[in-house]
């Protein structure tokens, strides 16, 4: 198994690890208040994979809210859409990510959101361009009403940062 797959599986297993020793199981945390801001504003940094190649990466996001009540009436849910672009660089090669998708959001309760993207992505590295569907899951942990720290995990990148709400 290579190094970049260890780190994938050991990221998988700590944050499912959290979901069950936060109680992301407890059918009565997900029927709260969604939460009242409508745009968001932040960056996450780390591992980014670009045509196969392991490297580093930073990434601005930006998001609207587009439906306040999600599609599942019986739970707290949101659907935002979020662009994000930032510079990478794998292998000496300086480049850019990008991405715009849709973020599906589930609040379990005050502190807690959980999410899944999907949407495009893309790379420019060198002469190399590439466009991509994008997939992944994340998590937002609330300190205030406006500020979150943010983990998230897809096939091209595993990064952490923060979220600002206004």
């Amino acid at each position: 198994m290579t190094t970049a797959r260890r780190f994938v599986v050991v990221t998988v297993v700590l944050i499912s690890s959290l979901l069950v020793a936060t109680g992301a199981s407890a059918a009565e945390d997900w029927k709260g208040e969604t939460r009242i801001r409508s745009w968001t504003l932040g960056a996450v940094t780390g591992l980014v994979v670009v045509d196969g190649i392991y490297g580093f990466g930073i990434e601005g996001q930006f998001a609207r809210k587009i439906v306040d009540k999600g599609f599942a009436e019986d739970i707290s849910n949101q659907v935002w859409i979020e662009v994000g672009v930032g510079p990478a660089v794998a292998n000496g090669t300086w480049g850019a990510i990008y991405s715009t998708h849709l973020r599906w959001e589930f609040h379990q309760n005050s502190t807690w959101t959980f999410y899944a993207l999907g949407g495009l992505g893309g790379s420019v590295m060198g002469v190399s361009t590439r466009l991509f569907p994008r997939f992944g899951v994340g998590t937002l942990y609330h300190l205030m009403d406006n500020l979150a720290i943010r983990g998230e995990v897809s096939h091209e990148l595993i990064a952490g940062g923060v979220s600002f709400s206004f």
